[in-house]
């Protein structure tokens, strides 16, 4: 698509130089040869490249966006018209960055931005006006990473504004994991999961889709493990465990390590409650595959509970607790226990 949208960019660059005949042919080879150089040393897939959403409803404010990264490769520019063209656009994941007229047909960026954050969206924005039409204090009030001025834009400007919304959105993005992930099984840690169920809850209260619920389980005889064999051992449980829950749910879904040997998984959109119990089936049952630490044979298993959105269960704390009473009460009940055995040694030839 990279490469069809840039040819793109040549015609219109090329259109805007076609004010008498006489000139036409020179001016199009011209444009086409510079251009085609650019799309020989472009790679749209290349890690480096910043693919950027360009929304602009006016066209001649669009051509000159447009013509503006003609000679810088490590842009992937897709532009659209609307607001509604821009949200379908940016739920699809594939953009780096938002480059926004600020005053759209209909709406303002703000408007777009707060839709797009709804949504799902997290990337930077850059905003774009005329001068006077709004104050960069407004724009970045609005959630903008800056605003640059039609009036005085520049290629370089511009590439340096996304290249600097980019690399911010990445140092962020990279101190954010470290925060919100556990580090010996990756998942997400007790914050990031309480931040991932309240978004969750967010966007059900908002837009009902089916059923929300959280998971809560115990990993049964964690301690017995680390007395006999070592944290080590420990934590090689925990990451197994932790790998199988993930596989077991969406990537859209949430797992996360709530400390200790507790864990908890939020999945969202199951199109009936009972489908809840099917979820618990899967895990469990990739759960209690075997697995070795050294001559350690482990059988692990884990206690498990839910709760599901509703009147009595409507915000963060509630679920979890809810989840938790219901992951004990399932302890109690159940029969199944972490076992461990030793793998015989190997004879020595």
């Amino acid at each position: 698509m990279g490469r069809s949208v840039t040819v793109a960019r040549i015609l219109l660059a090329c259109s805007a130089h076609l004010t008498s005949a006489p000139l036409v042919l020179g001016v199009v080879v011209r444009q086409l040869t510079r251009s085609l150089k650019v799309l020989n040393r472009m790679n749209p897939t290349s890690p480096d490249a910043i693919k950027v959403l360009l929304v602009e409803d006016n066209p001649g404010d669009a051509l000159l966006v447009q013509r503006q990264f003609i000679d810088i490769p490590t842009v992937v520019l897709i532009t659209v018209t609307t607001v509604d063209d821009a949200l379908k656009a940016l739920k699809s994941g594939e953009f780096d960055v938002l480059l926004s007229d600020y005053l759209l047909t209909g709406a303002n960026g703000a408007t777009l931005l707060q839709r797009a954050r709804e949504q799902g969206f997290d990337r930077p924005c850059v905003f774009l006006s005329g001068h006077g039409a709004v104050a960069a204090p407004a724009a970045i009030a609005a959630g903008a990473h800056t605003l640059i001025y039609k009036e005085t834009m520049s290629g370089e400007a511009l590439h340096v504004a996304l290249q600097c919304a980019h690399e911010t959105y990445k140092r962020s993005a990279r101190t954010e994991r470290l925060a919100m992930n556990d580090e010996t099984t990756g998942v997400l840690n007790r914050r990031g999961f309480d931040l991932a169920l309240a978004k969750a809850v967010s966007r059900q209260r908002r837009h009902p889709n089916g059923t929300l619920a959280v998971l809560f389980g115990d990993v049964d005889g964690l301690k017995v493990l680390n007395d006999a064999h070592g944290h080590a051992a420990g934590d090689y449980l925990l990451a197994t465990i932790a790998t199988r829950m993930q596989s077991c749910v969406r990537t859209s879904d949430a797992v996360g390590r709530m400390g200790g040997d507790e864990f908890a998984v939020v999945v969202e959109g199951l199109t009936d409650p009972s489908h809840v119990q099917n979820v618990i089936d899967k895990i469990r049952f990739n759960i209690g595959m075997p697995a070795t630490f050294g001559e350690v044979l482990l059988t692990p298993s884990m206690s498990l509970g839910y709760a599901v959105y509703g009147p009595e269960c409507d915000d963060v704390s509630r679920l979890i607790d809810a989840a938790d009473a219901a992951m004990y009460e399932e302890k109690r009940a159940s029969a199944d226990r972490f076992r461990q055995t030793l793998l015989p040694r190997r004879r020595s030839s």
